[in-house]
């Protein structure tokens, strides 16, 4: 019989306001803490009993620590089995089929999510979140902000101490202006009237002393009277017995009850405590080596006294404290061994080694080196998804097959490769070192030193990642295959560590041994670095050739894992003032990306379609764009390309809101690693453009590596034309004028090696007019800037006539080149410009709020979303990304002062005349 909830009445009317934003069509989230037992569960029954009466639709998914070594499981497992979402059901198979598709499989729940929320209100419950598997809990955070604006409400349940690595989703939730609960033990009052309502009665005394000991937990209450209702009768020294604390108390309780079962079904309950929370009748037979029908008659009593209960096709147990206070009388070395057993068995039947991960990590010890080859798979599995479970399992891997040298040799290279993924690097060195002590054969060292080198320089750590590759080149029994990818490897580490010029060469000896090998993904790699090298010399023309053929003849599909070729080949074209057809291969990446291999380049793609809007002059979809590719990059784990995105995010801030808004940006990142991506100081050179030359000491500190690596390359004046006359404005205006000269040399010298290209010889123009003060030079980079297409450099250009030293431009001038960086969208110079002139400052008629004030992509972004499309759906009509799609949903939900779809499909509907068409 259901009883009334006691003692709650506070944290239910928070919840039901929770569900009256839910009706008006915003996203909400919520996390509910408390002890174990304290009444998490009871609570959303009712809750679901409320929204259940309102006509929202309810998925209620129960985490459970057997997850945390299967990906996604903890999610995946509630929405497919939740009648809310039809199309869900095929999301498993699809995470089985590709095992790097993260991003994509992310944008497929937020999809399937967004089309059930299209019609009806969702509440999506997570019952015991702090034991989810850790993809799961990555994407209820980022599902829970980039779904904001649907009708969805996500109500968490966690212990009142949750562990460390729920401490990203709880940040969130509290930042985004979602509910936090804390659930207090029921006051005395309470918990007596519980009582009362679970005995039908007035309690006797005896019975009301062990609800008082019980602290207020509703569960211990409950586990307290149906003990009492079971045995008939109230076991009086339980109240006065000062030598038992609560937990024993409770713990006697639930032996009591277990104790009264036949000893097959107590049998059968201590193997399933071993299995976990949730577990199949399949495995306890496996297990038992019983039949399935000799299993459940066992199960049987269990289900009839409610101890064991059967939710979503499994059989879980009832209570948490029931299952703890059965493993608590197990011997540690008997639990060890029956999760050995489990491992075994489920392996040879052919499951996944993730599936079996936490079996594998609780139950193989010394002596069990027949399992290590499946403990190296498991973790490997698990690098992208559970890294700290992954690089756990790697180490057990090592322990397991320390007396076995044959075995010990074969899985330590494949560790080595998990450690350096997540990257534990000085271990993973270790590892190797202690490999090719006991003879570990070329080739895996080749493979472990060439991963171990990428991601040291990944960290800026470029030094060292010479140094890792450095002991293999002479080794002689590497294989043909292992020593051009190795060869290619410490070529690119050059390229990157800033000797490109001495790299060319070596990469395209080593284009011409992947060819002869018929090698493709060898091939793809040195043709794409090779491109990267030239980009960095400044022989755009050939970086192009090679990008192209790289293009060719990389492998398809995912046997691939590279980035994709057409990336750097969409970067070479636009240094060589192709930007339409650059253009035309991000738009085929972004379409691409929708898809489960094309995901995981959506950071690299929204970084090189950043740069490609940021030339053409549409900062405001820059921004928007390198937004993206951040989220992008979250969402995927990776920092690959985080000093790259954020330096493009900053500029464009800059330019549009002006150098404090653009500084707040910047300290997202102060203080966290620093990639050295193709070895280019990105930040470093956005802070000495946000800086202008100001202040002379800062500005003589920043540019030194910049002006030191130019000795060598041309390193970030390659990357945009405008990069070159910026960095010379600065030091002109600081003063610093050797190092000005020295910039003015190179970017003539690029405009030498380039003389087809139009914005190569603007940028020799406009640097050399800046520190020789000609307003001549400046016009004719102006103009050059212009005919190649990249309107932003023009703009700057022009700015720099009006601005030179010594000169009084007139009123009319200064208002054109005011004009020309509003219509870039550079609004920052343009209010400078004109607080110039001694006029009030301003941002003329562009409006700042309202619809008038949504950009062109904004608006077809708005009109989609009006007619109920999901970010998946408009980011396959536009054939951009779905972050793309949620950053301009942001931007326009701010812009509008809007909070939700709802609100704003109504708002749309009333303007006039109707969003331009999107086909």
């Amino acid at each position: 019989m259901a009883t009334p909830l006691r003692g709650r009445a506070p944290e239910t009317a928070r919840l039901a306001d929770l569900l009256d934003r839910l009706d008006m069509g915003s996203g909400v989230s919520a996390l509910v803490l408390g002890e174990a037992g304290v009444g998490k569960s009871r609570l959303m029954d009712e809750v679901s009993v409320l929204a259940h009466g309102r006509g929202q639709r309810i998925i209620r998914i129960n985490a459970d620590e057997i997850d945390l070594m299967s990906p996604l499981s903890t999610l995946l497992r509630g929405l497919t089995a939740a009648d809310a979402l039809s199309g869900a059901g095929s999301l498993l198979d699809e995470t089985a089929a590709s095992r790097p598709a993260d991003i994509w499989l992310l944008n497929e729940i937020q999809s399937q999510l967004e089309r059930a929320a299209g019609t009806t209100p969702l509440l999506v419950i997570i019952d015991d979140v702090d034991r989810a598997d850790d993809l799961s809990l990555h994407a209820v955070r980022l599902l829970s902000r980039s779904l904001e604006s649907s009708a969805i409400a996500w109500l968490l349940t966690a212990r009142a101490e949750p562990l460390p690595r729920l401490s990203r989703l709880r940040g969130s939730i509290a930042r985004h202006g979602g509910m936090i609960l804390t659930l207090r033990p029921l006051a005395d009052t309470d918990a007596v009237q519980m009582v009362e309502d679970l005995l039908g009665a007035r309690p006797p005394a005896a019975l009301l002393s062990l609800a008082h000991a019980a602290g207020g937990n509703a569960l211990l209450l409950s586990e307290l009277v149906n003990g009492y209702l079971a045995e008939g009768r109230v076991a009086s020294e339980a109240g006065t017995d000062g030598g038992l604390t609560l937990p024993d108390r409770v713990r006697e309780a639930i032996r009591s009850r277990v104790a009264a079962m036949p000893a097959d079904a107590i049998e059968l309950l201590e193997v399933a405590a071993v299995l976990g929370r949730a577990f199949r009748v399949a495995d306890l037979a496996a297990v038992t080596k019983e039949t399935a029908p000799e299993v459940l008659r066992s199960l049987r009593p269990l289900l009839n006294e409610g101890m064991i209960t059967e939710r979503a096709g499994q059989l879980v147990f009832r209570h948490e404290l029931l299952r703890e206070a059965v493993l608590a009388d197990l011997p540690a070395e008997a639990v060890r061994l029956v999760h050995r057993d489990v491992a075994s068995i489920l392996l040879d039947r052919g499951e996944s080694p993730v599936d079996v991960a936490s079996h594998l990590l609780a139950g193989v010890g010394p002596g069990d080196a027949d399992l290590a080859a499946a403990v190296t798979s498991a973790s490997e599995r698990l690098v992208a998804t559970s890294p700290g479970q992954a690089a756990e399992l790697a180490r057990r891997a090592l322990d397991i097959s320390a007396d076995d040298a044959g075995q010990w040799l074969e899985s330590a290279p494949r560790v080595a490769m998990v450690l350096t993924q997540v990257g534990e690097l000085d271990e993973a060195r270790d590892v190797l070192s202690r490999a090719v002590a006991r003879g570990i054969d070329g080739d895996s060292e080749a493979r472990g030193r060439a991963a171990l080198s990428d991601a040291l320089w990944r960290q800026s750590r470029t030094t060292e990642a010479l140094a890792a590759i450095r002991p293999v080149l002479h080794r002689n029994d590497i294989s043909a295959a292992g020593r051009v990818r190795l060869e290619v490897a410490w070529a690119r580490t050059r390229v990157l560590g800033g000797q490109p010029g001495d790299a060319v060469d070596q990469l395209a000896a080593s284009i011409r041994k992947a060819r002869e090998l018929g090698d493709r993904g060898a091939l793809t790699s040195a043709l794409a670095s090779r491109s990267m090298a030239l980009r960095f010399v400044g022989r755009f023309r050939e970086s192009i050739d090679d990008a192209q053929e790289a293009v060719a003849v990389q492998p398809s599909g995912s046997a691939w894992q590279g980035i994709d070729a057409r990336v750097w080949l969409a970067r070479s074209l636009s240094a060589a003032d192709g930007l339409e057809d650059a253009e035309v291969l991000c738009r085929d990446l972004m379409r691409d990306s929708n898809s489960s291999t094309g995901a995981r380049d959506l950071p690299a793609v929204s970084s090189s379609s950043a740069r490609l809007l940021l030339a053409r002059g549409q900062i405001g979809e820059a921004r928007t764009e390198a937004e993206a590719g951040i989220a992008a990059m979250e969402a995927g784990g990776s920092r690959e390309l985080a000093a790259e995105l954020y330096a493009g995010a900053a500029m464009t801030t800059w330019l549009e809101a002006g150098p404090d808004a653009a500084r707040q940006l910047l300290q997202r990142v102060d203080g966290t690693p620093r990639d050295n991506t193709y070895g280019m100081k990105h930040l470093e050179l956005v802070r000495l453009f946000i800086g202008g030359g100001q202040d002379a000491t800062a500005t003589r500190q920043m540019v030194a590596p910049i002006i030191a690596a130019l000795a060598d390359s041309y390193g970030q004046l390659v990357f945009d034309p405008f990069h070159g006359p910026s960095l010379v404005r600065c030091l002109v205006t600081a003063g610093l004028t050797a190092e000005a000269d020295t910039v003015v040399g190179k970017c003539r010298e690029l405009a030498a090696l380039n003389p087809g290209i139009a914005s190569w010889q603007a940028a020799g123009d406009q640097s050399e007019g800046l520190r020789a003060g000609d307003a001549h030079l400046l016009r004719a980079a102006a103009d050059g800037f212009e005919k190649s297409g990249r309107q932003l450099a023009a703009a700057l250009a022009a700015l720099d006539v009006v601005t030179l030293p010594g000169r009084r431009p007139k009123r009319a001038d200064r208002d054109r080149v005011a004009a020309s960086l509003r219509a870039v969208g550079a609004d920052s110079l343009a209010d400078q410009v004109v607080e110039g002139s001694g006029r009030p400052g301003g941002r003329g008629s562009r409006p700042v709020s309202g619809w008038a004030s949504l950009t062109p992509a904004e608006l077809r972004v708005v009109e989609l979303a009006a007619e109920g499309a999901t970010n998946k759906e408009i980011a396959q009509r536009l054939w951009i990304s779905p972050y793309t799609v949620d950053t301009h949903m942001r931007h326009s939900l701010a812009k509008l002062g809007l909070r939700s779809r709802v609100a704003l499909a109504r708002f749309a509907a009333e303007q006039s005349p109707s969003v331009p068409g999107t086909d």
